[in-house]
């Protein structure tokens, strides 16, 4: 099986998550197939489900439909198994030793007719035509092989490569899920469970034949590239640039950079007074995630730091030159109005380390804040996240964002939003409207002045004030999940925002 054919679908994957069918009844999507392809549905089989019916593996699944399958005659493949919470009252354990109680199996016939199979407890329990047009389950791209690892096998395999995946307990499903399908580059089968770990849906493929990890992502809510230039109030996309925006920077002149995920190559493009252009493309083995992204003065001058998926790169902006640069995993990044770039590197899974790079390029601890996920205000300009008890604040969950020497705006685990004006001594707190936590916050250059600054919320909407926080309005109300949000003037700011769900690298 292809490791990079299945990578490269899993990265450019967008719609609609599989197991939706959890929304909705197998009968509901029947009406909606009726309305998309105008045929008539037809009723296979329908009989109660067995009271006493067992969770079954995929395996299990897919021998309990055989039968019926095989009396209809020649030509009929399965195309795609999802596990599904219809005829179902799961709990967040649901899944984790890799059976479920329901089940869906499609197939297709070889003039295309598309069928759905419920298996429910042990049982086939439902069976309809949903299309009579040739589907999405076409015989060209149906299943040509049969899993060699279960399900089962598959949980302890996405549990070791993502320690801490646990079943889903939200309105969309519940429990673990898995999935059987096609891969579209390959023709192959992929396996894939689907959990959460703390707020992420994380999805983990298996290769259905070694039971090897192929990949571990996340889905995500945000695909699109929006921009301001009436200093936050209104916005419009951005429909030029190719691929998914993943972090945004912007340098000392006012110039906005943003690195894209395309195909399976991460780029950077600037835009300038003279528009959009590519700077540079990074190495293959960066991978294809930014966790954050900085602008800053290195040994060789002007500079992006970019934390991809493996590693940290610097990207010289006079030469479009790329270098990695050694200093580990990082998860975050900040530069002070100096040039010292501070990060959060991994150190040891679940622990991180703040450190700093000296003028000779080389990378020191700041013994000061070892925390997890911390970094604290390190001076005038910089954005700054974690932990904190700094002002006597005790549960504070992020410090976002800091203009100055005297100023910051905060994120508290309990208090919402909080400021202070003495350098972090005392804080008082910000009425903010929004429903969720605010993960992160860009101020305007002249915010001392003008008090304007956009604050995200997580998986919510982007809110402005104009008045140094004490007032918030929406200003784009699906902002989505990825980490975006730059003044790069007084009155241009950039947004990453809400489009359709896509799985990239975890």
């Amino acid at each position: 099986m292809s490791v990079s054919g299945t990578r490269a679908r899993s990265r450019l994957l967008l719609g609609a998550f599989a197991f939706v069918l959890a929304l909705t009844s197998i009968a509901g999507a029947v009406i909606a197939s009726e309305a998309r392809h105008d045929v008539r549905s037809s009723t296979l089989l329908d009989i109660a489900a067995p009271i006493d019916g067992r969770p079954t593996t995929l395996k299990e699944t897919l021998a309990v439909s055989a039968p019926l399958i095989a009396g209809w005659g020649e030509g009929w493949r399965i195309y795609d198994v999802q596990s599904t919470d219809v005829d179902d009252r799961p709990t967040k354990d649901s899944g984790l030793d890799g059976r479920r109680l329901s089940w869906t199996v499609r197939v297709t016939g070889a003039d295309g007719e598309e069928r759905w199979i419920r298996v429910t407890g042990g049982r086939a329990t439902r069976a309809i035509v949903a299309s009579s047009g040739r589907g999405s389950g076409s015989a060209a791209g149906a299943l040509s092989e049969s899993p060699q690892i279960d399900s089962d096998a598959a949980v302890s395999t996405a549990q070791s490569r993502v320690p801490g995946l646990t079943g889903q307990d939200g309105s969309k499903a519940v429990g673990l899920h898995f999935s059987y399908e096609v891969d579209p580059q390959t023709g192959a089968g992929a396996l894939s469970v689907v959990g959460k770990l703390g707020v992420d849906t994380v999805r983990v493929q298996v290769d259905p034949a070694s039971g090897r990890p192929i990949a571990a992502e996340k889905l995500v809510f945000g695909t699109g590239l929006q921009t301001s230039i009436d200093g936050g109030r209104t916005w419009n996309p951005i429909v030029q640039l190719q691929g998914t925006p993943l972090a945004l920077a912007t340098d000392s002149n006012g110039r906005a950079f943003v690195a894209m995920l395309r195909g399976r190559s991460l780029a950077v493009v600037a835009k300038d007074p003279s528009g959009w252009r590519e700077v540079s493309t990074l190495p293959a083995t960066a991978g294809a995630w930014v966790r954050a992204m900085a602008y800053t003065r290195g040994p060789s001058g002007a500079e992006l730091a970019i934390a991809a998926e493996n590693g940290l790169w610097s990207l010289n902006l006079e030469t479009s030159s790329v270098r990695a640069d050694d200093v580990g995993i990082v998860t975050r990044l900040a530069s002070t109005a100096g040039g010292v770039l501070h990060a959060i590197r991994v150190t040891a899974p679940g622990a991180t380390e703040h450190v700093f790079r000296a003028a000779d390029g080389t990378w020191i601890p700041k013994p000061d804040d070892v925390g997890p996920e911390r970094l604290l205000a390190v001076g005038a300009g910089v954005t700054a996240v974690g932990l904190s008890s700094k002002g006597g604040v005790s549960d504070i969950t992020g410090l976002l964002a800091a203009a100055g020497s005297d100023q910051l705006i905060i994120a508290s685990g309990s208090a919402g939003l909080v400021r202070s004006s003495n350098g972090g001594t005392s804080w008082r707190p910000i009425a903010f409207p929004g429903k969720g936590p605010v993960v992160e916050i860009s101020l305007a250059s002249d915010w001392q002045q003008s008090g304007v600054a956009l604050a995200r919320e997580y998986r919510g909407a982007v809110w402005r004030t104009g008045d140094s926080g004490d007032t918030w309005e929406p200003v784009l109300p699906n902002a989505g999940q990825i980490a975006g949000l730059i003044f790069v003037n007084p009155e241009t700011a950039f947004a990453i925002v809400g489009g359709a769900q896509t799985w990239l690298p975890f």
